[in-house]
């Protein structure tokens, strides 16, 4: 398959799964880099700033309008590294973290009851090309 053919398939395949599966979600009072960035800090907090702007792909100056944003509100909180009390950290506040389990619960709902029209021969399939999508997908982490 050609490259300007993955484009193509690329571009029509994601407002599909847009509309399919995230359309109707319940509503959430935070942004969805907010979001992604709770979910970073869940997984592995306490890591420099720049880390969590690397891994959601927004810029260091953003970073820290965002994060600022959300220390405001009491989800995150802002620390340093101790062996460098230079560079700043973020860390799930216990507010934030019960703000993300319930939004990931009626996220996890909504998406279960999209999925209920599949077999579990369609969910095994889709699980094993979304693998391979990341595998392949992957080797983009170190291009810029």
């Amino acid at each position: 398959m050609s490259r300007r053919r993955l484009i193509e398939n690329y571009l029509t395949v994601l407002p599909v799964l847009y509309k399919t599966m995230f359309k109707g979600l319940p509503d959430c009072s935070v942004t969805k880099l907010q979001m992604e960035l709770l979910y970073h800090l869940k997984i592995e907090g306490g890591m420099p700033m720049n880390y969590y702007g690397k891994k959601i792909m927004v810029s260091k100056p953003n970073m820290s309008v965002l994060a600022e944003k959300m220390i405001e509100e009491g989800l995150v909180e802002k620390g340093t590294l101790e062996n460098d009390k230079r560079v700043s950290t973020l860390k799930l506040t216990k507010r934030g973290g019960d703000f993300l389990d319930e939004e990931m619960t009626k996220f996890t709902r909504h998406l279960l009851d999209k999925l209920s029209v599949f077999s579990d021969e369609d969910i095994e399939r889709l699980n094993d090309i979304v693998k391979e999508v990341q595998v392949i997908f992957s080797k983009l982490k170190n291009v810029n």
